[in-house]
């Protein structure tokens, strides 16, 4: 499988010269399904907002999204390829209706009123909530939030889908759908969160992320199960496999 996202010597500091990510080397493959865990504060979401050039390591650092250096040249045909998913749905959604929300990013992608129409209506049957398209995106629950959140990126048909805490907050129900849903879509996903029971079921692979730093990468279910990593690192081994640790 072809690296559809390298990253090589990443750091970042903010403003007030807190160290984020320091020497940071990853390689993410195609097709492939990433987690991304660590405790609070050790950069997850960091590292997630520079897969799109949202944020831009210092001088040493070198991404490539496709084949594509992140910079300021690259920087709108790489937003094209990089959905990402934040983790608050309020911070995604800004129009009146579900379907001004799913239908925003591709009428900006220069598309005809056919496929804008079409790809909206798409994604909005993917996200199972084709009847909801007139409502308006406040009144819907919590879970049915983060499904159009999910419908406004994939509309664009992205090749990489990024994901900042998919499940937060959602009741059982909801989880599940949302997790069924990450199951069939047929695209790189990368997703960074603290529910370790979603990344086992739908991750092949994780890394574990600690002040700004890689302490481990590896086959997800031996790096979950290994209960002396996830101790020191402020993580817990899934319920479903505390028999095996």
């Amino acid at each position: 499988m072809e690296k559809i996202i390298q990253v090589k010597n990443l750091s970042y500091s903010y403003p007030d010269g807190n160290n984020v990510l320091e020497g940071i080397d990853l390689d993410i493959l195609e097709g492939e399904t990433l987690g991304v865990i660590g405790p609070n504060g050790a950069g997850k979401t960091t590292l997630l907002l520079h897969f799109n050039g949202l944020f831009m390591g210092n001088g040493l650092s070198k991404i490539k999204v496709l084949g594509l250096e992140v910079n300021k040249v690259n920087l709108k045909q790489i937003r094209k390829s990089v959905g990402f998913v934040f983790q608050e749905p309020e911070d995604q959604l800004f129009m009146p209706t579900v379907y001004e929300d799913v239908s925003f990013g591709p009428s900006n992608l220069g598309w005809d009123k056919e496929r804008i129409k079409k790809e909206t209506l798409q994604a909005l049957e993917e996200v199972g909530l084709f009847d909801k398209s007139g409502q308006l995106s406040h009144h819907l629950s919590l879970g049915e939030k983060k499904r159009v959140s999910i419908a406004t990126v994939i509309s664009m048909k992205p090749e990489i889908l990024v994901l900042d805490e998919p499940s937060a907050n959602l009741d059982p129900a909801a989880r599940r759908h949302l997790m069924e849903l990450l199951k069939r879509l047929p695209i790189t996903k990368i997703i960074a969160g603290h529910d370790l029971e979603l990344i086992l079921e739908l991750c092949t692979r994780v890394v574990v992320l600690d002040n700004g730093k890689i302490v481990a990468d590896g086959e997800a279910r031996r790096i979950l199960a290994d209960s002396r990593l996830t101790q020191e690192h402020s993580l817990e081994v899934p319920l479903s496999l505390q028999h095996l640790s």
